[in-house]
């Protein structure tokens, strides 16, 4: 009797550490292969110089986004945006493209819808990030965030891949063209003008649906997307 108690005692330490050792294991495991993450902000000065067309703006000196991933998303010196990845019935909420606080994360996203080096999806949300960094209210963001989700560019995954190449293959011979030059030369490389963005119609009825359902209370992004979704259909 006093060995099978010994026995059982001995079985019940083991399995004891064992699930201790193991649960080691996994937490270390965790920690080891823990996504990176960072506190998102803007690296530099946003500078932009008008065009003659008084729509088109250029920027000064490079700017940078850092997101929450740790991605870095660059605009270089040169770059030209024009507002148009952002519909145009959401400028009766933030004035126009280039207008108050979410400006910045405004240029950061033309410039990579025009690229489109990374998925729409991935653009679009680093959009509403950006905002946020920039201290746009939230339910603002999110109505903005909606209406570019429901109503802006989107292209598919061969695209993204045909740019990204394309980025490297323009890059070749042109080491004295302007970031402009070598987005229009990604963009025929893609058979895409530089400025065509295909942006979905998004009409003042389903902002204003929008509005109701992304615009009252703090929401994640993907309940914002499966709002949106629903008024696409």
């Amino acid at each position: 009797m006093q060995m099978r108690d010994r026995r059982s005692k001995r079985w019940l330490v083991m399995l004891f550490t064992g699930v201790v050792f193991s649960s080691g294991i996994v937490t270390f495991t965790s920690k080891a292969f823990a996504a990176p993450t960072c506190a998102p902000s803007f690296l530099g000065r946003l500078v932009l110089e008008p065009q003659s067309d008084g729509r088109v703006m250029k920027l000064v000196q490079p700017y940078v986004f850092r997101d929450s991933k740790c991605r870095s998303w660059t605009v270089p010196k040169g770059a030209l945006v024009d507002g148009a990845s952002i519909p145009t019935a959401l400028w009766s909420i933030v004035g126009g493209p280039f207008e108050g606080l979410y400006r910045n994360a405004s240029v950061i996203h033309d410039w990579y819808c025009i690229t489109r080096t990374r998925s729409w999806r991935e653009v679009h949300q680093m959009f509403f990030e950006a905002m946020l960094t920039s201290k746009v209210q939230r339910t603002k963001a999110q109505i903005l965030f909606g209406g570019v989700y429901l109503g802006g560019p989107r292209w598919d995954a061969i695209t993204t891949a045909n740019a990204r190449l394309a980025s490297q293959v323009g890059g070749k011979g042109m080491s004295n063209a302007s970031p402009a030059e070598r987005a229009a030369k990604i963009r025929k490389l893609t058979n895409e003008s530089v400025f065509s963005l295909h942006v979905e119609k998004l009409t003042d009825a389903r902002l204003e649906r929008l509005t109701e359902l992304v615009g009252s209370e703090p929401m994640s992004v993907e309940g914002i997307e499966e709002a949106a979704d629903k008024l696409s259909q």
